[in-house]
């Protein structure tokens, strides 16, 4: 006696193999059939898959092997991984996917927020390090040639102090072009000082020198007069002075005598 398998293979009545051909979701005969659908869908045969590729649904009754595609559109990965599943990250960025914290900038590390300065700005601080801080006067590189016109206040509205040279050709005051304006006094002045058995300082003009000639005191825009004023009641200097001092007076040089104090 025999009977039906399957698409219609069959087997003897003393309980063999079966043998023909296979049907529904599979394919080929017996007694080695192949799953060619899973439930009515298709699948892929084998022989030229890919690592790493996953089957999925690739049609209303067809699956096909592809790689996951996280990048959304027709075919995605929905909802979210446990935070279990999901890996830490490592090297200047800590924390996880949801909560990532920027440690350290090319590895160098970075101060964490809460107690920030405001006006401090990220600096170095050491081969693998940087803080907050102010930018000092160390950090300001030799060649930077800060303009005055960058410094608030300017060089007007504060008192310059220095311990050296003040090198500039000129020091001028702004021109008042205001009608009938007075203009400022222009005060130079050692230094005081108000110790006990204390001596201000000198007051120092020193043209410079040269090798041909050495330059001169120069005052511009003096009032002169040829008449000489009145005797004083003060004792009378000596015949012939000590010296002369040549300052150029409104451009003519005058000598100025000295005297030694007797």
């Amino acid at each position: 006696m025999s009977g039906f398998l399957g698409g219609g293979g069959s087997s003897g009545g003393g309980g063999g193999d079966p043998t023909g051909p296979a049907g529904g979701d599979l394919g080929g005969t017996y007694p080695n059939p192949t799953v060619v659908d899973i439930n009515g869908a298709s699948v892929p045969v084998s022989g030229a898959l890919t690592t790493g590729n996953v089957l999925r649904v690739s049609g209303a009754s067809a699956l096909s092997y592809a790689a996951i595609n996280l990048a959304g559109g027709a075919a995605h990965v929905t909802g979210v991984l446990p935070s279990a599943n999901v890996a830490s990250h490592t090297g200047d960025v800590t924390g996880t996917h949801a909560a990532s914290v920027v440690a350290r900038i090319n590895g160098a590390t970075v101060p964490a927020a809460g107690a920030l300065t405001t006006a401090h700005v990220l600096k170095v601080s050491g081969v693998s390090a940087t803080t907050y801080g102010f930018i000092l006067n160390a950090n300001v590189d030799a060649a930077a040639a800060i303009a005055g016109t960058k410094i608030t206040p300017d060089f007007g509205a504060q008192t310059i102090v220095t311990t050296t040279v003040v090198s500039t050709p000129a020091i001028n005051q702004a021109d008042v072009v205001t009608a009938s304006a007075t203009g400022n006094n222009l005060t130079i002045r050692a230094q005081n000082a108000t110790g006990a058995t204390s001596t201000g300082g000198d007051l120092i003009l020193s043209p410079g020198t040269g090798t041909s000639a050495n330059g001169s005191i120069n005052l511009n825009g003096v009032a002169t007069s040829t008449t000489a004023p009145a005797a004083g009641a003060g004792q009378a200097l000596p015949a012939t002075p000590e010296g002369y001092i040549s300052i150029k007076i409104n451009g003519t040089v005058r000598l100025i005598p000295y005297y030694t104090p007797a």
